[in-house]
Parts: C-alpha cells; structure tokens; sequence
C-alpha cells in the first residue's frame, strides 16, 4: 500500500479512499465495514460477480484483494467509519475496486447509445445481471451504480448482490445447486430492454458470452481469501451455478426478447 490515504464514504459498506503501491486510488471495502447485513460474503460475491462482468465485455472498474496492516492503519488516522464515535477499521485483506475519476451518475436514457461501445456495455450487462441473477434493483433504477465518465464512456459498479430471486439472496451458496435456481427466469435489469441497440447486441453476445464467464468464476473463487469465511464448497458451488447457468440463459434470453418485442 502506498502512503498517500484519503478517507471517503459512500454506500452502506463505507469504503476507505486509499492510493495503492501501483500509483492508483482505489475504494477499499473492510471485512469488519458497518454495513449490518454487508460483512464478508458480498466482499467474495462482488470478487466473483466483478470478474465475470468484466470478462462479458463490462466496463468496471478493477478489482484485487489487498492486505491493510495494523502499521498503515496506525499511521493514517484518517481512515475511519463514519459512526459515533468514529471507528478505525480493523486490518485484514480487503476488497478494492479502482477509483474512476471524474464520472458522474446517470439513468438509462442518460447514456449516450449513439457512442457503440455504450450499446455493448448495457447489453452485455444484461447478459451478465441475469447470468449471475443479481439484485434487479442494482442497475435498474435511476441513477443506480452507473456511471459516464469525463469522455462519454459508461461504466458500471457494484457486484455485490449475485444469486438474487424471488425471496431476495440466498444464505448459503450450496442451495445453487437446486435447478429450480439455474433455471430463474426473471430478468434483472429489464429496463434495459426498451432499448433497442441492447436488445439486439445482446442476443448477438449471448451465445459466446458463456464459456468465458464460466472460465474466470472458477479461477475467481481461487482468489477469495479464507478469512473471509466462504467455504470452499459454497465457492465451488457458485461456480458451478454459473456453468450451468450459461447452457439456459440463451434460451431465457430469447424468450424476454420475444416478450418485449
């Protein structure tokens, strides 16, 4: 870690501003943050959800797991929870996702689909919200984890909520193996869907989209420290979810378009 810390908050998990050895400045999300129903699991499934999306073709932003030491800590009195009174974090291996300077917030019909890349982006953020069923609120409401930044490009945030249905998250990941699960057919992100240049890149996406996702989830779960307190069957089983997952999801990603057209 690199010297120059700077406290920021921003969602429930209240990531710490830090600037790494590789020179960038990265939001850092402690395993202890004081998010009640955040702790360790959404630390490993935005790792996994995070690593798929950017292998779909996802503009998102970096993610690694890092080491804060007790000593960075005692010498950045700055970083902080912002409770009362306010707390340091504890040290631990934490998750961060670099920091994108200058973007700002935007809705849907904000973002400049003319610019093609865009298009791809959104769709291939379908692909990847109902690959991994995430929170359907995540990217569906105005001005929710998407960003455009000073050059017209969009970027998507937050990976924390995979494995979402009817009932919201599921507690443990082993469930996944249920086929009532793979087989979810209720689409995340549907919004984006009224856009026609999405619907049309993402039915052209899909059928190739699969193999790769499923690839880096398995190389993904390797990553996810044990101190984060993920066994290694739920990991495997989260894994194994998203390979089952792509064999269906052309055809449920068919059937939406028909729904919509």
């Amino acid at each position: 870690l690199g010297p120059v810390p700077r406290a920021g908050h921003g969602g429930d998990s209240q990531p710490q501003r830090i600037r790494l050895s590789d020179g960038f400045v990265y939001a850092v999300k402690f395993p202890d943050n004081p998010a009640p129903k955040f702790g360790r699991r959404p630390l490993a499934a935005e790792l996994l959800a995070s690593r798929v999306a950017r292998s779909l073709g996802v503009r998102t932003p970096h993610f690694r797991v890092v080491t804060v030491t007790q000593r960075f800590l005692a010498a950045n009195p700055s970083l902080t929870y912002d409770t009362s009174p306010p707390l340091p974090p504890a040290p631990a291996r934490c998750l961060a996702s670099r920091w994108i300077d200058d973007a700002q917030p935007v809705t849907h019909d904000q973002v400049p689909i003319s610019q093609q890349s865009n298009a791809v982006v959104l769709a291939r953020l379908f692909l990847t919200a109902n690959l991994l069923c995430l929170n359907p609120g995540d990217h569906d409401q105005p001005y929710r984890n998407l960003l455009l930044d000073s050059e017209n490009r969009l970027w998507a945030l937050d990976w924390g909520h995979p494995f979402w249905f009817a009932k919201g998250p599921v507690s443990d990941w082993r469930c996944l193996r249920d086929e009532r699960y793979v087989r979810h057919d209720a689409p995340a992100a549907k919004g984006l869907l009224s856009l026609a240049a999405v619907a049309g890149a993402a039915q052209r996406r899909c059928h190739d989209a699969a193999d790769a996702a499923a690839a880096v989830a398995w190389r993904a779960i390797g990553d996810v420290p044990p101190e984060w307190g993920i066994s290694e069957e739920e990991l495997c089983s989260a894994a194994e979810f998203i390979l089952a997952r792509s064999a269906v999801l052309p055809g449920l990603v068919a059937q939406w378009l028909r729904m919509c057209a």
